[in-house]
């Protein structure tokens, strides 16, 4: 008989301690030290999602509104409680503040609270979202949850927190030379403009390109050649660290301008050609505050043949592959 009671008597006790025992392991716990209904309402709710019990406190001498009191006021209500985190609410002439103890790191946080008192409803939310965001730096919020987390997956892979690159529109110039591949004889200048949309490592631009004009001097012909391009490109960033490479590529359309005279025959000269072409080009890049310098090398492939006839007779021959070596500065759009 005093086996059996004995025996029910440790059950009874396991009974009564477990909900107890089951909170320790899975459960925080924060304590809100005289909190006005409406707040502790409103702490409730806002927490109510993370598996935390809120346990209401009151105390006839409010917690200290200076260091080291308020840390040694809260930690002992914290040790009574077994509690993770306190929090309350001061007011004073000064106006009004909210404080959160953290037990983990004994460490007391306080933040202004923007609100008139007495708190309304909406004065309450407002209170008890500084609350939450207080204890996402602590360990009472959940570990994924927590301000800087990361979330562990399995034992060796880890999948970190960051925010997605956010679409954006950019203004570009461009400023370099340009020479042909197979002719030496001219180096021009290069300046363009242009727009770029960026989506994640992707962007998609267009550019407006002018060249300096060739000064031509044959026995038989006196002039010059000026070039204008429009170009679009889609070009694809690869991260290098505090650099970028970046690889583009697209059509252009290339309009020519041959201006001159025949020299033998003093007959005027004003002949346009239009020239499709593709582009292929890579640059090493930088990002500077709200702009990205870079340098690059651009190829050019003229799809139609690039000897020019006046008369019947060739006046000019140039290369159908050019090189431009530019450097570029492109503006972000906040």
């Amino acid at each position: 008989m005093t086996r059996a009671l004995y025996g029910c008597v440790v059950t009874l006790l396991l009974c009564m301690s477990w909900p107890e025992t089951a909170r320790a392991e899975s459960d925080k716990r924060v304590v809100v030290v005289n909190a006005p209904p409406l707040f502790a309402e409103a702490v409730q709710r806002a927490l109510a999602p993370w598996p935390v019990q809120v346990r209401l406190r009151e105390v006839k001498v409010p917690l200290s509104e200076s260091m080291p009191g308020a840390r040694k006021s809260a930690s002992a209500i914290s040790q009574s409680e077994a509690s993770d985190a306190v929090v309350w609410i001061s007011s004073n002439s000064d106006g009004q503040a909210v404080w959160m103890y953290d037990a983990a790191d004994d460490r007391v946080v306080v933040r202004e609270l923007l609100v008139p008192q007495p708190l309304d409803e909406a004065g309450a939310a407002a209170a008890a979202l500084s609350v939450k965001s207080l204890l996402l730096h602590s360990s009472t919020a959940p570990a994924e949850e927590r301000f800087g987390a990361q979330v562990q997956v399995g034992e060796e892979h880890r999948v970190e927190l960051v925010a997605a690159t956010p679409a954006r529109w950019g203004f570009v110039s461009l400023a370099g030379v340009e020479q042909g591949l197979a002719d030496d004889r001219f180096a021009r200048p290069s300046l363009g403009l242009g727009v770029v949309y960026r989506i994640r490592s992707l962007e998609l631009g267009a550019r407006v390109q002018l060249l300096g004009g060739h000064a031509l001097r044959d026995p038989a012909f006196a002039g010059n050649l000026n070039r204008w391009a429009l170009g679009l490109e889609a070009r694809y960033a690869i991260s290098l660290g505090d650099n970028q490479l970046g690889i583009s590529a697209g059509p252009l359309l290339a309009q020519d301008r041959l201006q001159g005279t025949l020299l033998g025959s003093g007959q005027k000269v004003d002949q346009l050609r239009v020239n499709p072409s593709l582009g292929l080009g890579a640059e090493l890049c930088r990002d500077v505050g709200p702009m990205r310098l870079g340098l690059g090398l651009r190829s050019t492939y003229m799809l139609r043949s690039q000897r020019y006839l006046v008369g019947g007779q060739p006046v000019l021959d140039l290369s159908e592959v050019d090189i431009i070596l530019n450097a570029s500065a492109l503006f972000w759009l906040q």
